[in-house]
């Protein structure tokens, strides 16, 4: 198996973590930030800025998927890009992070559900932004020893 090959499956579990986070933010967390029902709920806030988070992960797998076909017809994986999704997905575990750390002390018990949701999501996204980053600095080192 060529070191390019596994470079792409790195991408490819990457991209596969960050649907991952994407469909429990939208299937878990937002119907119960809906539902919620607490006085101090906030879900005319909290909601959209979720939908925020969904919209940069949808394009932060687009670049994932951009990135693996063009080394599938090529290419050359594009070190810069790769580095940019792994910083932009620190910083949003940072955020989710924030978010599931306020629902943590929450009275409702489905609250809970949500935010070891977002505990997971956060730990997923981490672990992705990793991958990422070691892939562009493996390419760099593949680059040069096939030279």
């Amino acid at each position: 198996m060529s070191n390019e090959t596994i470079l792409r499956r790195i991408l490819f579990v990457g991209a596969g973590l960050v649907i991952v986070v994407i469909l429990i933010l939208a299937l878990i967390v937002i119907p119960s930030v809906i539902k919620d029902t607490s006085p101090q709920a906030a879900p005319k806030t909290a909601v959209p800025g979720i939908i925020f988070v969904i919209i940069i992960h949808l394009l932060i797998v687009a670049a994932f998927v951009r990135t693996i076909y063009a080394n599938r017809r090529g290419g050359h994986i594009e070190k810069g890009l790769l580095i940019g999704i792994g910083v932009v997905l620190i910083l949003f575990s940072l955020m989710i992070l924030d978010g599931a750390s306020a629902y943590l002390d929450h009275p409702d018990p489905i609250m809970h559900r949500v935010s070891v949701s977002m505990y997971v999501c956060t730990g997923f996204n981490l672990f992705a932004s990793v991958l990422v980053l070691v892939t562009a600095f493996f390419s760099r080192l593949f680059k040069a020893a096939s030279k």
